[in-house]
């Protein structure tokens, strides 16, 4: 935080920030700075993982506070953020005299609970197009969203061109063949040697 830009107005700097941080073996972190909170879906439900605050103590930043959060995610788990414009969409309509952020958050489930298997693209895609609409097709600030789903992986396999020697004719057809997912296959050649 202490390499932000100075505004030259305000004599001030300032970012908000969501940062999340996945190991290998699934461990998340997350660390918020003045964001709309992040939620995490586990499969359907909302899931609340066990958030705590830091507060810093640097000459520069001396009492701000960090939200921080670690879990394990499951398999169908998802991290959903987005930025103020989504939170804040429709704010002083009618219908959203306070905006969107807990709205959104049903929305959200709602979308979940009835396309279990949304892509992450998808969902994303539908949350920024419903703060649009709540704002009248005119955003009042920065609507984005960005969504992270834990799914299984899907298995897809290439087979362009065939092998440099042609002892090795059998051995492609078979790894071919014998894969667990989705093939492509590209090239007469290479066709004609996986239908031998």
């Amino acid at each position: 935080m202490n390499t932000l830009p100075v505004c030259s107005e305000r004599k001030m700097s300032y970012s908000t920030f969501t940062i999340i941080d996945i190991e290998h073996n699934g461990e998340t972190r997350i660390l918020e700075y003045d964001n709309p909170e992040c939620f995490i879906m586990r499969g359907t439900e909302v899931y609340q993982p066990e958030w705590q605050c830091i507060i810093l103590n640097s000459d520069k930043n001396a009492g701000k506070e960090l939200k921080y959060c670690r879990f394990t995610p499951q398999i169908e788990d998802r991290i959903v953020i987005w930025s103020d414009g989504v939170a804040q969409s429709g704010l002083g309509s009618p219908d959203l005299p306070f905006g969107w952020s807990n709205e959104a958050r049903e929305f959200v489930a709602r979308i979940v609970k009835n396309e279990h298997d949304i892509s992450a693209r998808k969902l994303s895609t539908k949350v920024v197009n419903m703060a649009y609409v709540n704002d009248d097709y005119h955003p009042k600030d920065d609507t984005s969203c960005a969504t992270i789903y834990f799914r299984n992986p899907r298995k897809l396999i290439i087979c362009t061109g065939p092998p440099f020697e042609q002892e090795n004719d059998a051995k492609l057809a078979s790894i071919f063949s014998n894969f667990d997912g989705k093939k492509v296959i590209c090239g007469a050649t290479t066709v004609d040697i996986i239908a031998r």
